[in-house]
């Protein structure tokens, strides 16, 4: 399966929040968040940036915090 990776932690909470795996953090001194890549993920990073996208705020602070845990820990 082909694999999204990205070192922004908001598109990384959105895409945890609207249901795509995340399957692993790489790096040292830089983090990437390595999710498995869907067909709906372009179109969901597309309207998060365009503030289209409708999410549970209580479930993307959570899965934020819980990304910044992963990361500075």
């Amino acid at each position: 399966m082909r694999e999204y990776r990205t070192k922004s932690i908001n598109i990384a909470t959105v895409l945890l929040t609207q249901g795509v795996k995340l399957k692993r953090v790489e790096g040292d001194r830089e983090k990437y968040f390595v999710f498995e890549d869907t067909e709906d993920r372009p179109k969901i990073i597309q309207d998060f940036i365009n503030k289209e996208l409708k999410v549970n705020i209580n479930d993307f602070l959570n899965n934020q915090k819980n990304l910044k845990n992963l990361i500075f820990s």
